[in-house]
């Protein structure tokens, strides 16, 4: 599918963006730089508002489509009863730290919610990256401009709360790289508890223990902070049947065993395993 416009917006950058695409000669490209860093929903923002087409798609920096992807996304809500009303998204294929697998495993199920499908499990995902819908859509429910993370997620809610409908196209259309670096969004420190104060009513009680888990304690694991509400938090989930009483030990001796020990620890047991 050829009829696109690109937008790319430079969020400040300092990876000389500017001066590469403007080596690429090719009207249906537009370069928009922003002044200052202001994060990725500013940026989404900022894009949908210069596009001038029917639907708009997001392609985060280091993720890549697959050239079948704006074909398929364009034919599959085309088919829908209020294309106007439609969020499209993919399978992604997931690259990261040497492994590579696909996800979501399943799409979204008619009478599960948005929270409990991306947060519960290890089964859902809708990926900025995979998302397609209609440009009045986007306007009406943008990024929220002060969050640079979990702006994915308070979108998705957002748009569950007016009443969407979801399509979901099992095929891995795009490639998600996900090694760790540290300066990447998703693993800069963060604790994740005032978001959760002000979107709890959007969530099932097993969600909000899930967020608990991947928007607060892990990111609190990784800082080493706040041990003893990680600690309350990881209590919370095992007694809502949330985590399984393996991974509440697992993460239990995270929080108070000093890195250098864990490290340790799992140095031995790799070992005793190639001894057996």
């Amino acid at each position: 599918y050829r009829n696109i416009e690109i937008i790319i917006v430079d969020d400040a950058s300092t990876d000389d963006t500017l001066s590469v695409v403007k080596k690429i000669d090719d009207p249906r490209i537009k370069c928009v730089p922003l002044e200052q860093n202001s994060g990725p929903s500013t940026a989404r923002n900022a894009g949908v508002k210069l596009a001038q087409g029917r639907f708009v798609a997001f392609l985060d920096s280091d993720d890549e489509w697959d050239t079948k992807k704006i074909d398929l996304q364009l034919t599959a809500i085309g088919q829908q009863a209020d294309p106007g009303n439609i969020v499209c998204y993919t399978q992604a294929t997931m690259v990261g730290n040497g492994k590579t697998y696909l996800l979501p495993t399943r799409g979204k199920k008619e009478d599960e919610s948005v929270g409990d499908y991306v947060l519960r499990g290890n089964h859902g995902a809708i990926s900025t990256s995979s998302i397609m819908l209609a440009r009045k859509l986007a306007l009406a429910n943008p990024f929220p401009a002060n969050q640079k993370v979990f702006e994915d997620w308070d979108m998705l809610l957002r748009l569950e709360d007016i009443g969407v409908d979801w399509v979901y196209l099992d095929q891995p259309l795009f490639t998600w790289h996900n090694d760790f670096r540290e300066n990447r969004l998703s693993f800069i420190e963060h604790d994740g508890s005032a978001w959760l104060d002000e979107h709890k009513h959007y969530l099932s009680k097993q969600a909000r223990l899930a967020f608990s888990m991947k928007g607060i304690v892990y990111p609190l694991l990784r800082a080493r902070q706040r041990k003893l509400y990680s600690l309350k938090l990881l209590l919370f989930a095992f007694l809502g049947n949330e985590i399984t009483f393996t991974r509440f030990l697992k993460y239990t001796t995270k929080i108070f065993l000093p890195p250098a020990l864990l490290t340790h620890t799992k140095a031995l047991l790799v070992q005793r395993r190639t001894n057996s």
